[in-house]
């Protein structure tokens, strides 16, 4: 992990070219590319130190592939075949969040059956700019469609989350009884 000061990320989200694609950059961002190729963004909304005591570190990576793939790695560290696509240049751009402890915030996909329960990797981003990678919600202040009494979490985001809090055992067991539809 690089030395980087919480002055070097940005304070607000912008979109740059380094090669044929543009690309949206969130803010809280460092970014710099490997081998000509490869665009390296450090995700680090809380913009602060990679060192000294309260430094944030990798916590997941998120990689995109040239083939217009996208997966979500977990951990500090990218296994084997990951740094050796990386180095091979099978990769595009790869987002290494930062944090100092794994996913404050965990987002499960509940509505999609191929990922039904899939943990995703990457904290929310909030930003003024679209991305072709993150879903979009648009806000115009002007159009007025209904009344939002409140906000709750509906009977499978709010499974996913006790899901999610039982100890490996429940959640096992929970899998087994679970059906599974295909």
């Amino acid at each position: 992990m690089p030395t980087l000061a919480a002055s070097l990320f940005t304070t607000q989200a912008q979109c740059v070219k380094p090669f044929d694609t543009e690309e949206s950059i969130a803010s809280g961002s460092a970014v710099c590319t490997l081998w000509g190729s490869t665009l390296l963004v450090y995700l680090n909304p809380a913009r602060r130190d990679t060192f000294r005591a309260r430094r944030r570190r990798p916590v997941g990576y998120l990689l995109h592939a040239r083939d217009g793939s996208t997966r979500a790695v977990e951990g500090r560290y990218l296994r084997a075949a990951d740094a050796e696509a990386l180095r091979a240049g099978r990769l595009r751009r790869v987002d290494v969040m930062l944090g100092d402890a794994p996913h404050r915030m965990r987002q499960w996909v509940v509505s999609d059956r191929s990922a039904l329960f899939q943990r995703q990797l990457h904290e929310p981003v909030f930003s003024d700019l679209a991305s072709p990678e993150l879903p979009v919600v648009a806000v115009d202040p002007e159009r007025r469609f209904q009344r939002i009494d409140g906000f709750g979490f509906s009977l499978t985001g709010g499974s996913a989350l006790l899901i999610s809090r039982l100890p490996a055992a429940g959640a096992n067991a929970v899998a087994r009884i679970v059906p599974a539809r295909g």
